[in-house]
């Protein structure tokens, strides 16, 4: 009877470690996120012959500067000379890019200059910015007494069209002298002449 027993209660014990109570898995979804992000710098290029570069240059010929009676010739004072001009494209990625303008008094390359006579010619230099909204915004610098560079901004992004930036000369002065003889401006021979522009993606 005791045999019967101790046998019973291995057996049960027996069964009950080999045969734990099952239980079902839990099946969940698995979520995940991956961000794809990028950057864009700010830049300004001028496009020549449809390679980007960081600057650009041209030269603005006035041709003869004295009229028939040896002063500045009355053809150049006004506000708009024909052929005064230079075009060139530019293409900046900000916002509303800044703008800096200045420009050098033309000097001739006479060694002395006698009296009635000058070698300085102050001029106005213009610049002019077509903007993506259609409007141009436009720059304007006066040699005479060398001022501080003109700056600002502009109030739209640069149109992508080409040639839009055009750089004028208009409104030259003397000091009402005759001008001596020889070549004027640095791209001429003298010095001075020269234009500077800068513009920043800003």
């Amino acid at each position: 009877m005791k045999r019967n027993t101790t046998y019973g209660l291995l057996a049960a014990s027996f069964l009950t470690v080999l045969a734990p109570v099952a239980q079902a898995a839990t099946v969940t979804n698995v979520t995940g996120e991956v961000d794809v992000k990028g950057h864009v710098t700010g830049i300004c290029a001028v496009l020549i012959d449809g390679q980007p570069g960081n600057s650009f240059q041209g030269t603005i010929d006035l041709g003869e500067l004295a009229g028939a009676d040896g002063k500045l010739a009355a053809g150049l004072t006004g506000s708009t000379i024909s052929g005064a001009s230079k075009s060139f494209t530019v293409v900046c990625n900000s916002a509303t890019p800044g703008v800096s303008l200045s420009a050098t008094t033309m000097l001739g390359d006479a060694a002395s200059v006698l009296t009635g006579y000058t070698k300085t010619v102050n001029y106005t230099a213009k610049l002019d910015l077509g903007q993506a909204d259609g409007t141009t915004k436009t720059f304007t610098y006066v040699t005479a007494g060398n001022p501080a560079a003109t700056t600002g901004h502009l109030s739209a992004p640069l149109s992508g069209n080409t040639n839009n930036v055009t750089v004028s000369v208009n409104t030259l002065a003397t000091n009402g002298s005759l001008l001596t003889a020889g070549n004027y401006g640095q791209a001429g021979g003298g010095t001075g002449g020269v234009i500077s522009i800068t513009i920043t993606p800003v």
